[in-house]
């Protein structure tokens, strides 16, 4: 647990995208482990997550531009939520966020199985 509390940090330094060569930071991406992750109830909502059991709770916001991702297939909010609720082994599963910092909305989230 100690090695991936370090290697999240560095994770999310490299998931960040910039933007042009004035280095503007436009989304952040996060690595958050499925067992501390909760889906919104609805297409414009909220989602809330930690991406370590130490780490402070994170919300963002998700619109009706938000896609859903399972295994390179985008999905309506419902069908990815039954996905999720599929999967045993949640602390082992991983979902990505992608916030937009300038939005300040989520716009992706995925999910491998």
């Amino acid at each position: 647990m100690n090695a991936l509390k370090k290697i999240i940090p560095a994770l999310l330094l490299v998931s960040s995208m910039v933007a042009g060569a004035d280095g503007v930071l436009i989304t952040r991406t996060y690595e958050v482990p499925l067992n501390l992750f909760r889906m919104p109830g609805a297409r414009n909502g909220t989602l809330t997550f930690r991406v370590c059991d130490e780490c402070e709770t994170l919300t963002f916001r998700v619109t009706e531009g938000t896609d859903y991702v399972v295994n390179s297939d985008t999905r309506e909010l419902k069908d990815f939520r039954k996905t999720l609720a599929r999967v045993r082994d949640r602390a082992s599963a991983t979902v990505m966020v992608t916030h937009h910092l300038e939005s300040d909305t989520v716009t992706t989230v995925r999910i491998d199985l």
